[in-house]
């Protein structure tokens, strides 16, 4: 239902200049949100360590554009 409604309001966010936004609504379908992905790195690992190690990972892009 997600993807549907997405490719019924891509050409509207194409308009607006917000269509990389809107595709994150996709991320969140496929990969799950951020608490599910981070519950799943403590399931396999028991370790809150490697929870905060995921973060830090998810957050190098980021901070490798805003040192650009």
């Amino acid at each position: 239902m997600a993807r549907n409604l997405v490719e019924e309001l891509r050409p509207h966010a194409q308009d607006l200049g917000c269509e990389n936004e809107l595709s994150g609504i996709l991320e969140i379908v496929e990969g799950g949100t951020g608490s599910q992905r981070q519950r799943k790195v403590y399931e396999k690992s028991g370790d809150f360590l490697d929870v905060v190690a995921f973060l830090i990972e998810g957050m190098r892009p980021a901070l490798a554009g805003e040192q650009s």
